[in-house]
């Protein structure tokens, strides 16, 4: 994201965003998933562009913005059973996080990384989309959280790659992509319709929709 008093804007600054993904399988139906995601300001934002740490995806058991400042820095690790072995549509998981807003680099430290841990229940929705309904429970310092929705809190479309690492920068201007890779949005049960005359063809529905 990147605003400049050179076009217009009120506010000079720029936001890199990267979202780092592991996927280790441990045998047919189990997996670790890790990612890692940081996001980092240059400059002074105001306030609704400040990092959120929070969500139903990336540490889970806080709403989102419930931290928020210029700088984020967050990991989390899921161990998925997807199916049970002895059922064909019921599975599970388990999840650990861990995550920090901070004001400026000096200023991150460990011993200030806010916990969180849950675990879900999984159903095999869609068997010939291989897409599972969750329902998570999240147990945090400040209380806890459940959240249903449909797709993984974070997932790999690239499924042939037994190891598979996910990467993307995205830069967004006036809260749009401007760059677009295939891996960059999660499915979840959240739509947002937008205008996709500028995306590539195969992230768009047949009314012009994108999954966002």
């Amino acid at each position: 994201m990147n605003y400049s008093d050179k076009i217009g804007s009120d506010y000079n600054l720029t936001t890199f965003l990267s979202d780092n993904r592991f996927y280790i399988p441990i045998n047919k139906n189990n997996i670790l998933a890790f990612q890692l995601q940081g996001q980092f300001t240059n400059g002074n934002p105001p306030f609704n562009l400040l990092s959120l740490m929070g969500g139903e995806s990336l540490m889970r058991g806080y709403y989102l913005g419930r931290y928020r400042d210029k700088h984020l820095l967050a990991g989390q690790v899921e161990y998925r059973m997807l199916p049970f072995s002895f059922a064909k549509r019921w599975g599970a998981s388990l999840f650990f996080a861990a995550g920090e807003v901070f004001n400026s680099y000096n200023s991150f430290q460990f011993k200030k990384l806010l916990p969180t841990g849950g675990a879900g229940l999984r159903f095999l929705l869609f068997p010939e989309k291989d897409i599972y309904t969750r329902i998570d429970y999240a147990l945090t310092r400040e209380g806890s959280g459940f959240y249903f929705f449909i797709g993984e809190a974070f997932w790999n479309r690239q499924k042939k790659d037994p190891i598979n690492r996910v990467f993307k920068l995205i830069i967004l201007e006036n809260n749009y992509p401007s760059t677009i890779s295939k891996e960059i949005f999660p499915f979840t049960s959240l739509w947002r319709t937008m205008s996709a005359s500028n995306l590539p063809t195969d992230f768009k529905f047949p009314d012009g929709r994108v999954m966002f």
